[in-house]
C-alpha cells in the first residue's frame, strides 16, 4: 500500500472512528512515515545529548535491499509481517512460514500489543506503525521480508480493469519480474500496492504455482478490519463495522482514483477529505484540510534535514553522524517518539512475537 492508503484513509478511518483531528493526524502521519523514515544513525546535539534512531524503511534501488540483516531489521518487521502458515515449500515450512498472510493471528496480536502501549508517550505513533504493517498483511501477502526464491515472480497478467493504462502497468511489472531483488514484491513492481486492481495474477518460479490477487476486495476487507481496531484502541464498548455510507466513498475512491502514482492518488484522497461531501462523522460532513510533508517531524524536532547518509559502523568508532542544536521539547517531540515507537515495535516483533510462535528471525 502506499500514501493514499497509509495516511489518507488511515486518517479518514480514524476521525469516523472517534479518534479527534490532532490524534487522527498523529496516527495517519506514523502510519504512512513508516514507508519514509528511510535514514539510520545517531543524532548529536550541541549540548552534548545524543539519540540514535533506526530505519523502517529503505528506498527502492537502495543496496541494503540485498542485505539479510537489514531485511529482519526493516522488511521483516515492518512491511512484510510473516503469517506463520505452513505450505509444504521446505522441510520445516520455514519459508511458508515466513510468507506475509492476510489480517492473520500474528498480525492481530501484533496490532493488540500496540493498542496495550496507548498510554505511552508514543502509544499514538506505535499504533500509527502498527495500522500500517497490518494493512500491508493484505497487499503484501505471499512474499517475505526476505531475499528467498518464494519471491520470484513471472508471467505477470493484469486481467482488470483492462485497457491500454492496465497493459503499461502489465509491461512494467514484466520488466521488474527481471530485477535481481529478490526481497518483498520487487519482482512484481507496485501491483500489490494499487487499489484499483480488481484482478491480476503472477507466477511463482519457485513452485510454478499461479496466484490471482484482486487488490480492491482486499484493500475492502483490510478496512473493516482496521475500522473494528481503532475502535478496540478508543475502547469502546460495542465493536461495529464500517457504515455503508463511508464504506460507499471508500471504495468509490479505491475505484476511481486510478493513477499509478501514489501521490496523486493521496492528493486526490485529500481533497476527498476536505471537501465535505464525501465522508461523514457523527452523522456530520467531514471536510477537514489534511496533507502530508515527509520532512515535518523530522524538522519540528531537530531543524534543518539532516545528511541523509546512513549510520555506518567502522572497526573502532561510528561514522555519518549528524549535528544539531538541542531544543527544549525534543524528548516530547512526534519525531523521537515515532523513533522510540519503532524500535518498541521492532524488538516485540522480533524478540517476543515471532519467538512465541516459533519462528526466529532476529
Amino acid at each position: 500500500m502506499q500514501k493514499d492508503f497509509h495516511h489518507g484513509t488511515i486518517y479518514a478511518l480514524a476521525r469516523i472512528a472517534g479518534f479527534t483531528p490532532g490524534e487522527a493526524a498523529k496516527v495517519a502521519y506514523a502510519s504512512q512515515y513508516v514507508d519514509d523514515s528511510v535514514v539510520k544513525g545517531v543524532v548529536e546535539f550541541d549540548n552534548g545529548n545524543l539519540f540514535k534512531r533506526g530505519s523502517t524503511a529503505h528506498k527502492a534501488i537502495d543496496p541494503m535491499n540485498l542485505d539479510i540483516g537489514d531485511n529482519l531489521d526493516v522488511w521483516l518487521p515492518f512491511h512484510f509481517l510473516p503469517g506463520n502458515e505452513k505450505d509444504g515449500r521446505d522441510a520445516d515450512d520455514t519459508t511458508g512460514r515466513l510468507l506475509t498472510r492476510p489480517g492473520s493471528r500474528i498480525a492481530e496480536e501484533m496490532l493488540d500489543n500496540a493498542i496495550l502501549q496507548k498510554s505511552k508517550p508514543y502509544g499514538l505513533h506505535m499504533f500509527g506503525i502498527a495500522l500500517h504493517v497490518y494493512a500491508d498483511t493484505w497487499a503484501h501477502q505471499g512474499f517475505a521480508g526476505i531475499r528467498c526464491d518464494a519471491n520470484n515472480m513471472k508471467d505477470i497478467k493484469i486481467e482488470s480493469p483492462d485497457g491500454p493504462g492496465a497493459f503499461a502497468l502489465q509491461m512494467k511489472a514484466l520488466a521488474s519480474a527481471n530485477s535481481p531483488i529478490l526481497t518483498g514484491h520487487a519482482q512484481v513492481w507496485v501491483l500489490p500496492d494499487l487499489p484499483y486492481l480488481k484482478k491480476w495474477s503472477y507466477v511463482c518460479k519457485e513452485s510454478g504455482k499461479k496466484f490471482t490477487r484482486k487488490n480492491f476486495d482486499e484493500f475492502t476487507e483490510a478496512v473493516q478490519r482496521i475500522f473494528r481496531k481503532m475502535q478496540q484502541y478508543l475502547g469502546k464498548v460495542s465493536i461495529t463495522d464500517l457504515d455503508s455510507h463511508n464504506l460507499g466513498k471508500i471504495k468509490h475512491l479505491f475505484e476511481t482514483i486510478d493513477s499509478e502514482d501514489g501521490d496523486e492518488r493521496h492528493r486526490k484522497w485529500c481533497r476527498a477529505i476536505k471537501s465535505g461531501k464525501t465522508f461523514h462523522v457523527g452523522g456530520r460532513p467531514l471536510a477537514e484540510d489534511i496533507s502530508y510533508d515527509e520532512a515535518e517531524w523530522k524538522r519540528k524536532a531537530i531543524g534543518s534535514p539532516d545528511s541523509g547518509e546512513d549510520y555506518e559502523y567502522s572497526s573502532t568508532l561510528v561514522t555519518n553522524v549528524d549535528h544539531h542544536k538541542y531544543a527544549d521539547d525534543f524528548l516530547n517531540s512526534d519525531w523521537k517518539n515515532f523513533h522510540d515507537a519503532a524500535m518498541a515495535h521492532r524488538f516485540f516483533v522480533t524478540h517476543e512475537l515471532l519467538p512465541k510462535h516459533g519462528i526466529c528471525a532476529g
